[in-house]
């Protein structure tokens, strides 16, 4: 029974094509940080992270650290006030994976974005056959998700004259959350977040459509662990279960009850993990400022309609056309319940809007995708081969390569101009490592918002600040710090460092740049206890 259920679900065909398809989209994924490494500059350090997530990627080592010095609960390294320790169950599972096979944090965070994008490749083929199944041209259609891309290439070329600018291009080429590729990219934990988006709905489906507590239960598990490290999609997919599980009561109008316990049951088991963070909400102090200053404002509405092409438009001209001819079936309601909740959830005054927009280009496409098949239909119809073929390799190439395109050519650029947050000097790993080995875990540092990063993400050691979301008041505590250096009397120092409980400073190449006068080695409340060529680092005395 077992042997058979396997079958189902990991035929040789299939997994053939899922294997062809992940040893792609690693090569992908992983090529921009090959390229980056392999070309660095002699005397410079390349730390695995790529322009649009040096500093998150900062934070998610820091979780990997903390773990591989014994530490299964987690602290913000990123800020200097008393705070609760959290749970991360992602992070620690990966910070576990790096204690047991001694990898590096880079190591182990890699290792994990690649072992899972074989399993997010075979969810969206699960998600295609579900909504689409035995569909004729169900691997172009996987292919197209996998690598979905809009027009936000168009919106502005090359991100004027600079490497990366703000998020005036489209989502599909800066937003981990807009498309699988780009997940593939970014993080382990965005690729999970997929996985789990994609089979909570196919779980919640099945277990209206079918009635069936066993789904409700699965999705109740699913959701517990999905919540717990990425509760971001909570109201999304409880939004999903009210509106699905109302349709497929309106639809057969004779089980309100078994309705209820259904979504009742999925609300429960998941219930711990919304508990959990309403507790840090209500009684941590850095949750909650971390909460209000973790905005991720969607876009203009024009800038989302560029991020998924000709696509987009397509979807909405076939729901119209469901409605005007009554023709809409059980999956096809489902898809369209499914964009419309992603396209509210994005504009209502929530913290974190943008992030809605993972998983909308699954029923984008899946609507969008019996007009591209009228349209493809109607050229085989009216036009030689050649003509179809041409057609269908531009459809492909502004369907399916731009974000590619654009993250490759941002890596060359990267090479080229060689910037001093992808290219470390080699000067800064020893003190780093010399605080790591020396400095108690209790110590609160005081560095530049460059060296902070490094501090957190390779030492494992708190900072007074140094990240735009992590650190609580991140842009008062930028402004103290630059008069702590530039401007600030020994008295205002004094005083600075005490009411922070501040014990190290860092004095490397960006505080340097900081200074007006200031040199520490001129100050009685400040001792040498480290020094190399590029970076001294001094105790407070008290």
């Amino acid at each position: 029974m077992i042997l058979i259920k396997l079958k189902k679900y990991f035929s040789l065909k299939e997994t053939r094509l899922i294997a062809i398809i992940s040893l792609i989209s690693i090569i992908l994924s992983s090529a921009p940080y090959l390229y980056l490494y392999l070309t660095k500059p002699i005397n410079t350090v390349y730390l695995w992270a790529h322009a649009f997530n040096t500093g998150d990627t900062m934070v998610y080592f820091s979780y990997i650290e903390q773990v591989k010095q014994g530490h299964y609960l987690f602290r913000d390294l990123f800020t200097s006030e008393s705070h609760l320790r959290f749970l991360n169950v992602f992070w620690l599972s990966v910070g576990l994976l790096a204690k047991v096979l001694n990898l590096s944090s880079a190591a182990a965070y890699h290792t994990i974005r690649i072992l899972l994008i074989p399993i997010l490749i075979w969810t969206l083929k699960k998600t295609v056959d579900f909504f689409l199944p035995n569909h004729r041209h169900s691997t172009i259609i996987l292919l197209f998700l996998a690598y979905f891309t809009g027009f936000g290439l168009m919106l502005n070329p090359l991100l004027h004259s600079g490497i990366v600018a703000e998020m005036v291009a489209g989502l599909d080429l800066v937003c981990p959350e807009a498309t699988p590729y780009l997940s593939m990219l970014f993080s382990g934990h965005f690729i999970l977040s997929w996985i789990c988006l994609l089979w909570s709905i196919m779980l919640i489906t099945k277990m209206y459509a079918l009635k069936n507590f066993k789904y409700a239960f699965l999705a109740g598990l699913l959701n517990l662990f999905f919540i717990q490290f990425h509760p971001y999609y909570a109201p999304l997919i409880f939004a999903y279960s009210v509106c699905a599980g109302l349709y497929y009561y309106l639809l057969k109008q004779n089980q309100a009850i078994k309705t209820i316990g259904l979504f009742t049951t999925h609300l429960l088991i998941s219930l711990p993990a919304i508990l959990y963070y309403t507790y840090l909400l209500f009684f941590d102090f850095r949750f909650q400022i971390f909460f209000k200053q973790n905005n991720t404002p969607s876009p203009e509405w024009w800038v989302i309609l560029f991020s998924f092409g000709p696509l987009f438009p397509l979807a909405i001209f076939y729901i119209i056309k469901l409605y005007k001819n009554k023709g809409f079936s059980e999956k096809t309601t489902l898809l369209t319940i499914w964009l419309s909740l992603s396209s509210i959830l994005l504009f209502l005054p929530l913290n974190s809007q943008r992030r809605f927009i993972e998983g909308m280009s699954v029923p984008i496409l899946f609507l969008a995708w019996p007009i591209l098949e009228n349209l493809y239909l109607f050229i085989v119809k009216h036009k030689e081969k050649q003509v179809v073929r041409n057609f269908l390799i531009l459809l492909i190439l502004l369907i399916s390569s731009q974000t590619t395109f654009f993250i490759f050519i941002i890596t060359q650029r990267l090479q080229h101009k060689q910037p001093d947050y992808i290219y470390y000097s080699a000067d800064v790993l020893p003190p780093i490592q010399w605080l790591k080995t020396n400095s108690p875990k209790s110590n609160i540092i005081l560095a530049s918002k460059y060296s902070s990063p490094l501090i957190a993400g390779l030492a494992g050691r708190q900072n007074y600040f140094g990240h735009k979301g992590e650190t609580i008041f991140f842009d008062e505590k930028e402004k103290i710090v630059q008069n702590f250096f530039s401007i600030f009397s020994d008295k205002e120092r004094i005083n600075f460092l005490n009411e922070n409980k501040i014990s190290l400073l860092y004095w490397g190449k960006k505080e340097k740049l900081l200074a007006n006068e200031f040199n520490p080695n001129t100050k009685m409340f400040l001792k040498k206890i480290y020094d190399n060529t590029e970076t001294q680092i001094y105790r407070v005395l008290k």
